[in-house]
């Protein structure tokens, strides 16, 4: 489990409630776990990580397009072979998580969207603060709809498992 308090993520193997490793600087988006739990993406001040668990060696490194744009929502594909992240000004991104590299088309959004893979694979939801939240294809970025306003902000959004419903 990873555990965030200030600026700082700290490890703990629930088994032996002993931490892993020490503290790692982290900032913007909260650690999140591949869905196999092998690999976790953090924020530092360098960019986004991707780190293996438990060793929590780098695996690769995603710079911030320009200087203080920190990723702040991680979304894992299904499979965890791709990592789409937006930052503070909306900027949004696919990164093969083995190399760090651009997966896909680059896309700008609303700043502070979250984003939501859709199981299969195919799509992400990209949840807007304002009314600008869509589904786009995972691959090309284009938008295949839009969604409707919903009043006040969002704070959680997710697929239902059949990839038919965004709740």
């Amino acid at each position: 489990v990873a555990l965030r308090s200030a600026l700082q993520v700290e490890f703990v193997d629930v088994e032996t409630n002993r931490l892993l490793g020490g503290p790692i600087v982290s900032i913007g988006a909260p650690p999140t776990f591949a869905p196999d739990g092998a690999l976790v993406a953090l924020t530092g001040f360098a960019g986004t990580l991707i780190l293996s668990a438990p060793s929590f060696e780098v695996v690769a490194a995603v710079p911030p397009r320009e200087p203080g744009d920190l990723a702040i929502d991680f979304a894992w594909s299904p499979d965890g072979r791709h990592l789409a992240l937006t930052s503070a000004r909306g900027q949004t991104r696919v990164v093969n998580t083995s190399t760090g590299a651009a997966a896909g088309a680059d896309l700008t959004f609303e700043p502070h969207s979250q984003l939501r893979w859709s199981a299969d694979g195919s799509q992400i939801a990209v949840i807007s603060p304002n009314d600008a939240s869509r589904i786009v294809d995972a691959t090309t970025g284009a938008t295949l709809r839009w969604l409707p306003s919903v009043r006040g902000p969002i704070e959680l959004a997710g697929w239902a498992t059949a990839d038919q419903r965004l709740v």
